[in-house]
């Protein structure tokens, strides 16, 4: 797979781009966070960074050799930066990507790119990661993205999101939802 344009890259292709290489060497990932949230909204969902979250976390000691293989230069532990790209980097998150909360079902949405099959959380476990951080770190923002991945998605599925927000312990977070959904259409 050819580099992105570095200086001008967009999440979408970011992600595209260390995924495949990932995959190429047999890391399976999922994108998670607010780039999911990014995809979902055809950009709306402002982020600086993509949250690759591993399938497998013995992987994770082969993530920098990769990643250093593809000229990204580690900038903390778990996030790398690619020297040409000075406005979006990667971050693996720790623990594999098992669940959301304490739901343990995920629904991976699949995309096709370049002969290999890339993975991210569909929109309703999308909008389920964004609550997470909203319920347990009250981030606002996180919350946003939640409330603007609904409005971009109608395949969303409320129900699933009221029941998962009372199995969390936080059922007023999906009335808040509702009520940002309402204001922001």
């Amino acid at each position: 797979m050819d580099q992105p344009d570095w200086k001008n890259c967009q999440v979408e292709e970011l992600w595209q781009y260390v995924a495949w290489h990932l995959g190429e060497e047999g890391i399976e990932s999922i994108l998670v966070g607010g780039a999911a949230a990014n995809i979902y909204t055809e950009g709306e969902c402002k982020t600086d960074h993509i949250d690759l979250a591993l399938l497998d976390e013995r992987a994770r000691n082969r993530v920098g050799a990769v990643m250093e293989g593809l000229e990204f230069v580690r900038s903390q532990e778990r996030r790398f930066r690619h020297p040409e790209c000075t406005h979006l980097f990667v971050d693996f998150p720790v623990g594999p990507m098992a669940a959301l909360g304490n739901d343990s079902s995920l629904n991976l949405v699949t995309k096709p790119v370049a002969g290999r099959v890339l993975k991210l959380l569909g929109p309703t476990d999308c909008v389920k990661d964004r609550l997470a951080t909203y319920i347990h770190w009250r981030d606002r923002e996180c919350f946003a993205h939640a409330v603007q991945v609904c409005i971009w998605q109608d395949s969303v599925e409320l129900r699933e999101l009221k029941n998962w927000c009372a199995r969390e312990g936080a059922p007023t977070a999906f009335g808040e939802l509702r009520k940002g959904i309402q204001e922001a259409e």
